[in-house]
């Protein structure tokens, strides 16, 4: 297993996560 790239993933993951809980926020408001 790759860790590095597995923490990459991750981490674009993330913020991903946080882009649409934001947009989904904006939606809401």
């Amino acid at each position: 297993m790759d860790f590095e790239k597995i923490e990459q993933a991750y981490t674009y993951l993330l913020e991903n996560v946080q882009v649409i809980q934001s947009d989904l926020a904006t939606n809401f408001y």
